[in-house]
């Protein structure tokens, strides 16, 4: 059977939390909580990658999300959110396009073929 790993800030989060148990003081800990954190980081930016090469909307929307709340630097978020806002235009056209076609309407057809330009 296959063992179950816990990613390293989990275990990292584990030992520090059985060491305040223990009466270990936030200073002797602070070292552990950074490398946490910094582990933290790392996960989310993997995850900003994915969803950067998945180019699924959805996805780019949680990673930047969770990018934002672990403390990323804009610049780190700077390509994805570009990437998340084109795919935002892209679906608000498609939605335009899709009712215009609905609707027979020539000028709302001739705007929303403009728009998607």
């Amino acid at each position: 059977s296959a063992v179950s790993r816990k990613a390293p800030e989990e275990e990292l989060q584990r030992a520090v939390d059985e060491a305040r148990a223990a009466g270990l003081e936030e200073a002797e800990l602070s070292e552990a909580i950074h490398a946490i954190e910094e582990l933290q980081r790392e996960a989310v930016r993997g995850r900003l990658r994915a969803a950067l090469a998945s180019l699924s909307l959805p996805a780019l929307q949680r990673a930047v999300d969770d990018a934002k709340t672990a403390g990323l630097e804009a610049a780190e978020l700077a390509e994805a959110i570009r990437v998340m806002e084109a795919l935002q235009k892209e679906a608000a056209a498609r939605e335009t396009l899709a009712k215009a076609v609905a609707s027979r309407e020539v000028d709302a057809l001739r705007q929303a073929i403009d728009a998607a330009k």
